[in-house]
Order: C-alpha cells, then sequence, then structure tokens
C-alpha cells in the first residue's frame, strides 16, 4: 500500500484563519490540504501566482509536511466539446502543473461535478445526471489531471437536487467512475450525511454499496440548517457548510466505512476560515486526535468490491443541453422555475430530467450561487464589503440589477469586480453609498 500520511488539516488563503489555526498546523496535522485555485489570480485573462501561494511554500518548507491537493473548480463533468472549454482545462492544468512542481502533492482530488456551460460560471460545482456520458466525461478529464499528478480522485458531492435517485443509482454511478484507473475516490462522509438528510435516505445503506477499496482518502466536516425563511416552503435543509463540530452521525460512518477502505492513505478534518474562534480550537484538536484513532482500522474487514461488474447506466439526455439549461436558470431571479416549466429551447430528453429535479432544492441551490457570487465581489475589490457592511439595503438592489443584466462569465474575484465596475460605467447607475477611489467604509446615505 502507498505511504499513510494520517490526518490532515485543511488550509484557506486567509492569513486571520491561518494565525488562529496556528496550533494544529505546528502541533496536531499531520500533511495539508490546499486548493490550487486559491494560489492563483487573474491578471489581464492570465492565471498567475498570487500572494499566498509563497506563504503556502513557506508552511511546507517550515513543516517539512506533505501536502495534497483538492480542487474546486477544473470542473471534471463538463461535458465535452463545448465551446472554450479546452483552453480553459488547458489553462488550468498549465496553473495546476505549477503547483505541483512546487508541492509534490502526494495526490489530488476534485469535486465531482462541473461548474460552467456555455461560458456561464456557477463557481459551485453543480449535480450531474447518472448516465454513461457524464461517467465518460468525468474519467477523460480526470486522466488529464493524472498526466500531471499521478494519483487523483474524485469527491462525492453534498447536491441539494438530483436527477434520478440518489440513494439507489448514485453509488453505481460512483462506482462506475472509480473503476477506471487512476481514478480513485474521496470519500467525504459529511457529504453523504447531508444528502441523506435532505433526500431521506439511510446513510450506512448508501456508503455499503460503494466500492470501499476505491477510496484514497476521507472527509471530515460539520454543516448547519437553512433558514426556513429562505424558501415560500419553509423548508429546511441541511447545508454542507463546514461550519461547526462535526456531528455524531459523521463519526458514525467513519467507524462503518474504515474498515473496507484498504486503499486509504489520509483523513482530512476541514473547517471553514471565519467560522471558528479560539475557543473552538481544542474541539478540533479534538476531532482531530479521534480521527487519527479510527486510523487503526484501516483495511481490517477488507471491500468486497461492487465496481467490478457495474449496472448499466441510462445513457440520459445531451450532457450538454442539460448543464447549459441548468447554469442559466440557476443564475435566474427565480430558479425554481426552469423545474415546473423546463425551457423549451433544451433537448427534449433534457427538458424531462430537468423536470425531475426537487424545486426546492434548485432553488436552494440558486440561492448558494448568488450567494458566492456576491463573495467574489467582495472579495475581487473591498470597497464592496465596506458598502454591504454600512448599507446592506441599500446594496441589494443595485447587486440584484447587476446579477440579472451582467451574465456570470468570471471565477476569480477580481474578474468579477471589474465585470461590475464595467457594468457601472455602461449603465450609469446610481450607487448610493459607493466610494469611487479608496477602501474607506462608504458615506452615510
Amino acid at each position: 500500500m502507498s505511504e499513510m500520511l494520517g490526518v490532515g488539516f485543511s488550509l484557506h488563503a486567509d492569513l486571520a484563519f491561518l494565525a488562529l489555526a496556528r496550533e494544529i498546523l505546528e502541533d496536531h496535522a499531520d500533511y495539508f490540504e490546499v486548493n490550487p485555485e486559491a494560489m492563483w489570480r487573474s491578471v489581464d485573462g492570465r492565471l498567475v501566482r498570487n500572494d499566498y501561494r509563497q506563504l503556502f511554500e513557506q508552511i511546507r518548507t517550515r513543516s517539512g509536511k506533505r501536502f495534497v491537493a483538492h480542487g474546486l473548480a477544473f470542473s471534471p463533468g463538463s461535458a465535452p466539446g463545448v465551446a472554450g472549454e479546452a483552453e480553459r482545462t488547458a489553462t488550468w492544468l498549465e496553473r495546476i502543473a505549477d503547483d505541483h512542481a512546487t508541492f509534490d502533492f502526494a495526490w489530488m482530488s476534485e469535486h465531482l461535478g462541473y461548474v460552467e456551460a456555455g461560458g456561464l460560471q456557477a463557481v459551485l460545482p453543480l449535480p450531474l445526471p447518472f448516465t454513461q456520458e457524464a461517467v465518460d466525461a468525468c474519467v477523460s478529464r480526470l486522466r488529464l489531471l493524472a498526466e500531471i499528478v499521478p494519483d487523483v480522485a474524485f469527491e462525492n458531492s453534498a447536491n441539494y437536487c438530483a436527477f434520478g435517485d440518489v440513494a439507489t443509482i448514485e453509488p453505481g454511478f460512483l462506482n462506475a467512475i472509480a473503476r477506471h484507473t487512476p481514478c480513485w475516490m474521496m470519500l467525504d462522509l459529511h457529504n453523504v450525511y447531508t444528502q441523506a438528510v435532505n433526500f431521506g435516505f439511510d446513510p450506512a445503506a448508501y456508503v455499503d454499496d460503494l466500492d470501499l477499496s476505491r477510496v484514497i482518502q476521507i472527509h471530515l466536516s460539520g454543516g448547519s440548517l437553512s433558514d426556513p425563511d429562505w424558501l415560500p416552503s419553509r423548508r429546511v435543509f441541511r447545508l454542507d457548510s463546514h461550519d461547526g463540530a462535526i456531528p455524531d452521525e459523521v463519526w458514525d460512518l467513519l467507524d462503518r466505512v474504515i474498515p473496507k477502505c484498504t486503499a486509504l492513505r489520509g483523513i482530512v478534518v476541514e473547517r471553514l476560515n471565519g467560522t471558528f474562534e479560539e475557543a473552538d480550537l481544542p474541539g478540533l484538536v479534538d476531532e482531530i486526535a479521534r480521527a487519527r484513532a479510527a486510523l487503526g482500522a484501516v483495511g481490517s474487514q477488507p471491500s468486497a468490491g461492487t465496481a467490478d461488474d457495474p449496472a448499466p447506466l441510462d445513457p440520459g439526455p445531451s450532457l450538454a443541453s442539460l448543464q447549459r439549461g441548468c447554469v442559466r436558470a440557476l443564475i435566474a431571479a427565480h430558479p425554481e422555475r426552469a423545474v415546473t416549466d423546463p425551457p423549451v429551447d433544451l433537448d427534449p430528453e433534457a427538458r424531462s430530467l430537468l423536470a425531475t429535479a426537487d424545486p426546492d432544492g434548485f432553488r436552494i441551490t440558486g440561492l448558494i450561487v448568488r450567494k458566492l457570487r456576491f463573495e467574489r465581489l467582495t472579495m475581487g475589490d473591498d470597497r464592496f464589503d465596506a458598502w454591504f457592511e454600512h448599507d446592506p439595503e441599500g446594496f441589494v438592489a443595485p447587486f440584484e440589477a447587476y446579477c440579472q443584466q451582467v451574465p456570470p462569465t468570471a471565477y476569480f474575484p477580481t474578474e468579477e469586480a471589474a465585470l461590475f465596475h464595467a457594468w457601472r460605467r455602461e449603465t450609469g447607475v446610481d450607487l448610493p453609498g459607493w466610494v469611487e477611489r479608496g477602501d474607506a467604509a462608504p458615506e452615510s446615505v
């Protein structure tokens, strides 16, 4: 078996987070997981290293600990042959190769799903249909990564809507990808629990259907519940928000799967920046210790392996058509309308499959996509953050107008801020409270 790294901790491009977590980084984590995109910035359409790249290099040199990569937006499930995708893929691979040359990643994992379709950015990895075309797309793109980082894996998602029965079909779909060399599985147990709560199934039965012999790493994290006011139905969803303690249900799943994870090389405890304080550190240290203790059972009960003879998957609709329709719908003011009345310009099969999605889950997904766009703005120009903090109500109307009038084509924060500024100049829209120069808080309106 390849080297066991132990229990790792996820790093974030946030100075306050890194300072607060210093004890964990120095004394408790065996290795570190980093998002490559967090070390890049966009300059005149090119992706270059940002300042956090150098900081993470210093952490690696000082600690002597291994790094693994966990990508967010390589978009392994993107439909092949879509305009612009080849150029985007080449750019991503070039940057990852540069990072790997420095960090010598032990392996790299990617969120399963797609973040872009037809030039529109959702940023959030979106659910795939459980079809053979989706399997083939994922395997093809993961193999491109494997030409750079030899061991690659995909992470099971925490989706809030789906195109098919998650409990009975998704495990076989994941197995169908994992059975292809070099595609390992990165099993996120909180994602399993989140989907079990939201879709109403038994998470133990779900993980029992996975080929656990293909799991290279496990993610552990906590989450939260959505606000009932977010939906007209007042339905509450569990969110994969990485902002709380790891729940007992996730620990139970860890105990269940780890004896069958014969290829496991590490566990990562995740906590999002901005979601914990100094008083939370002892709890995080305890979680790392508990995860390390669980490693003693690795491979003690080998998995029977369910991926050798997977059930055939539905051919399904055109992947490109479905993805284009989903992203267009999710960036609209009322995403759920695409479920109740699918766009007529989609392929008939894509329209039919889109109509099977849960409208509430689709709306929650759209809200998260909108939230991520807001976060890109505030990260791209801190005057947006100052404006929102000073006058949130005054910010909302122009932000909503911007979202409806300007398609989301940016992934990186500076690109998003540039789009907003171009829209502001073109429309001449009145922005009460906007600071034209400098980073001071907006004037009172």
